[in-house]
């Protein structure tokens, strides 16, 4: 009888957040993001980059050495990481926006997704800088009572959370669905093949705040 292997269902978004946080693919294998980055160690101040933790390449490195070297990782990061972890990441680094390839990893290793939902703005007056902080009053003229001038004051408003901030946010959420849809298509390609799962899509929606 032959048995055949089923892989597992996984959304994308869950798969990203596995590959980088229960994985720790990018500290493990030691392999850049971008040609610019600086992996850093946590326990040693530096990390040694481009050595994958698995694959050929390791094993030819035990061969060349006649022996497995303890590459000093971080205390409770695995020695190598899952062969899927390594392929979603390279498909990862392989996305041409290096702002997906950010988003992808930062939100992955939080396990979440970029803050979009505020409320509603609501007004709020500003604020004087320094020690005490206290409201800003101004007069926008006088009025005379029984013989004496007032002055008529009011206190300048602005919006929180601001307008802008909001936009600003959901633009980063925007960035980051287009990164797993890009991360998608590559998979659908098929120049790159699982072992133990399949991912179903991306069931995130790319603009949540319209569904409500």
């Amino acid at each position: 009888m032959r048995l055949v292997k089923v892989r597992r269902d996984i959304d994308l978004e869950d798969m990203v957040s596995w590959a980088f946080s229960a994985q720790q693919v990018d500290i493990v294998t030691g392999r850049k993001l971008y040609p610019e980055e600086q992996v850093v160690d946590d326990a040693y101040g530096f990390h040694d980059l481009g050595r994958s933790g698995d694959g050929c390449a390791a094993l030819a490195r035990v061969g060349e050495l006649g022996c497995v070297v303890d590459g000093g990782r971080t205390a409770g990061v695995y020695s190598d990481a899952h062969p899927d972890a390594e392929v979603l990441y390279d498909l990862v680094r392989s996305l041409k926006d290096f702002r997906h390839r950010i988003l992808l990893r930062t939100y992955g290793r939080r396990r979440s997704r970029p803050e979009w939902e505020f409320g509603l703005p609501m007004p709020v007056p500003l604020l004087r800088e320094g020690p005490g902080r206290r409201h800003i009053v101004r007069s926008v003229g006088t009025y005379t009572y029984r013989g004496t001038t007032y002055d008529i004051p009011w206190c300048p408003i602005t919006y929180h959370p601001s307008p802008e901030w909001v936009e600003a946010c959901r633009g980063e959420y925007r960035c980051w669905h287009e990164g797993l849809r890009r991360l998608e298509a590559k998979i659908r390609q098929g120049a790159y093949e699982f072992r133990d799962h399949r991912v179903t899509g991306v069931s995130a929606p790319r603009e949540p705040w319209k569904l409500r």
